[in-house]
């Protein structure tokens, strides 16, 4: 008599189950991305360019050659201004696009610098009033700099040792 629990399964097809299950993982993956904007919405949350306001007095760099990053997000509705400076050096101002409630995630604007090695202050503030200020230690090691303006909180203005996981 055939024990049909134990019957083997042919390399096969198991590859043909493996094959068709990555198809399925990504048509899952795919639409899970896409599901951020509802029916018709996509357009409204795709990503905008930041506005620049003004030009800043500390040049920006290619990412490779940088020992900084600047993350700038924002949860708002509506437009906001930030701006940033690095030891009282203004190095961002632009206008965040808003991003509409419906929209599952929100833009982060990237920014790259060389700075001077030792400690920097850093202010980040905004057109509603918002403003922190946090040193930065500058040394052989990249550092980042992420600031993120959520309705109803206070201006967030931190220092990270290592790359946030968006970016």
């Amino acid at each position: 008599m055939r024990n049909r629990y134990a019957e083997v399964t042919s390399n096969k097809h198991l590859r043909t189950e493996t094959v068709e299950g990555k198809r399925i993982l990504a048509a899952a993956v795919t639409t899970f991305l896409l599901a951020g904007c509802g029916a018709g919405e996509r357009d409204a949350c795709s990503v905008n360019q930041a506005e620049v306001v003004a030009q800043p007095e500390v040049a920006e760099v290619s990412k490779s050659a940088s020992n900084v990053g600047l993350n700038v997000s924002s949860t708002l509705e509506k437009r906001v201004r930030v701006t940033v400076r690095f030891a009282g050096a203004l190095a961002l101002d632009i206008n965040v696009p808003g991003t509409p409630r419906n929209c599952a995630y929100q833009p982060v604007y990237k920014y790259a610098y060389q700075l001077p090695r030792g400690q920097t202050t850093v202010t980040a503030t905004t057109d509603r009033g918002q403003r922190e200020t946090t040193t930065l230690t500058v040394g052989d090691d990249k550092r980042w700099v992420v600031v993120q303006v959520q309705e109803g909180f206070p201006l967030q203005l931190q220092t990270w040792d290592s790359q946030p996981l968006w970016g």
